[in-house]
């Protein structure tokens, strides 16, 4: 564990795996990658199978042309580059946001969901000092991940409560808070108090593996997951956390509850948003909906730089502020 720190990305196995595969190609340039594995304790052998699986997806996107034609002997060119070719076969304008790590959080969560855990903040403990009260740090310990149960038990009539709030509030940049008579408005979790009452979630475990296992500091309200496993406790493995917007646009069966600002995913993940920003929401999903099926229907058509798209980068890159 500790010769991986260097792989290390905060709040995300899945970025910290992408960083020990790219290092592990800059050692490959040099041919070195025999002992990089030894020296960090990581399989040579599935390492190479993820860039041969990867230039196979590659060269089958191109076969139906979602990408410009390339081959497998094309991306092997820039192997002595310290790369698996396929960012510079396919060309910088469909890597834009290869590096951009809010919007490949985004992409998890369209491909990992309904694999989603909700992040329960501990409250705030203060210590008392000389200059006055002090914000004590979070232990991990202190964190309380859930997700939605696998046997819900019936909703009640009124799925969507009207009291409690959580003590969770995301930081400046995890989208903005709701405030009274806030004129420029965004989305925030909603209360976590009613998880006991719908038993619709059950508690999870993060597992001791992951980066995300000592954090005691989310940045991040949400996370998605790849593999759960049943031991003594439901551990998650492969876990990396998301905010408001990858959810929201790219997450399950959305409702809008315009009395109560709210929306709500899937009938368990709930937001706080004024209606016209709800409804925003639900306009922009349709309309990636619709161009995503124009792409299926005509895959050579370039759909990068439609505003909707752009619209959605924004969005996430962003986070909505």
């Amino acid at each position: 564990k500790e010769a991986h720190k260097k792989f290390f990305v905060s709040e995300s196995d899945h970025l910290t795996y992408l960083s020990a595969y790219n290092q592990w190609w800059s050692a490959r340039s040099k041919g070195d990658d025999k002992n990089f594995c030894l020296d960090n304790f990581l399989s040579r052998p599935v390492l190479q199978q993820i860039s041969d699986l990867k230039q196979e997806l590659t060269e089958q996107l191109s076969e139906i042309g979602f990408i410009p034609r390339v081959s497998r002997s094309e991306m092997g060119k820039y192997r002595r580059t310290g790369s698996d070719g396929v960012l510079e076969a396919t060309g910088f304008h469909l890597n834009s946001n290869s590096k951009n790590s809010l919007v490949i959080r985004a992409v998890l969560c369209s491909g990992l969901y309904p694999n989603v855990v909700s992040i329960k903040k501990p409250e705030t403990k203060y210590a008392k000092t000389t200059s006055g009260s002090v914000a004590l740090a979070n232990e991990a310990s202190e964190y309380r991940f859930k997700t939605k149960s696998k046997k819900p038990e019936p909703l009640p009539s009124d799925p969507i409560p009207t009291s409690g709030r959580s003590n969770y509030r995301p930081p400046s940049k995890g989208g903005p808070e709701i405030k009274q008579n806030d004129r420029n408005p965004g989305v925030k979790p909603e209360a976590e108090g009613e998880y006991k009452h719908t038993g619709l979630t059950e508690r999870v475990f993060i597992h001791p593996k992951s980066v995300n296992f000592s954090n005691g500091d989310f940045k991040n309200p949400y996370m998605v997951y790849h593999q759960r496993m049943q031991t003594s406790k439901p551990f998650i493995m492969d876990s990396s956390t998301i905010g408001h917007y990858p959810l929201l646009i790219f997450g399950g069966d959305i409702e809008i509850f315009h009395r109560d600002e709210q929306i709500v995913i899937d009938k368990w993940i709930r937001f706080l948003a004024p209606a016209r920003i709800a409804v925003l929401v639900k306009e922009i999903r349709l309309e990636l909906d619709k161009l995503l099926a124009q792409k299926i229907s005509d895959p050579q058509m370039d759909i990068s730089s439609t505003q909707v798209v752009e619209t959605v980068i924004k969005l996430l890159t962003t986070e909505g502020l």
